[in-house]
């Protein structure tokens, strides 16, 4: 009996560590975005919502392993606006699902696209807006990991300098 109560606590600790990763990622992953719109207005103005948005997916999930539709259209927007041309229809398919289920507001004229609520994706669209939301995922956490590395090199340095200032102050 003592070592199933042990077993149980070891998965509810893993479960707990687990969960504060994913509020972490929830509250500071950056969003991805198609290369040169990292700084645009209409992108960087999405952060707050796209934050509430992955917090309500892990209320509701409790775990996420993909981007939240609203990250999924801000990319494709960005993708569209980036790709020089049209998009494919099946990505063009995942940018109107994403944007119908996202409440993101599409910078052209679309009512007659979103109105369809109940439209539901293809077999090669509805795998690519999987893939396309781990993926993005999986850049929000490479992204995370960068920052940690180099927040943990500046407080090296950081450290090093004090513990030269205080040596330096000791000898004088």
């Amino acid at each position: 009996m003592q070592s199933t109560l042990q077993g149980t606590r070891a998965s509810d600790a893993k479960e707990e560590e687990k969960y504060v990763d994913l509020l972490v990622h929830a509250l500071t992953a950056p969003l991805i975005v198609w290369p040169g719109f990292e700084d645009d207005l209409l992108f960087r103005e999405k952060k707050e919502r796209a934050i509430l948005a992955r917090l309500a997916m892990l209320a509701k999930d409790k775990a996420y392993d993909r981007a939240t539709d609203l990250e999924i259209a801000l990319y494709m927007s960005s993708a569209s606006l980036g790709a020089g041309g049209p998009l494919p229809q099946d990505a063009a398919d995942v940018f109107m699902y994403a944007t119908r289920h996202s409440g993101f507001e599409a910078s052209f004229d679309a009512d007659d696209m979103l109105k369809d609520e109940g439209k539901k994706l293809d077999y090669e669209a509805e795998d690519l807006y999987k893939r396309l939301g781990r993926w993005i995922f999986e850049k929000q956490k490479e992204a995370l990991k960068q920052r940690s590395k180099e927040a943990s090199k500046q407080r090296g340095i950081e450290d090093k300098v004090e513990a030269k200032s205080e040596l330096l102050q000791a000898t004088l």
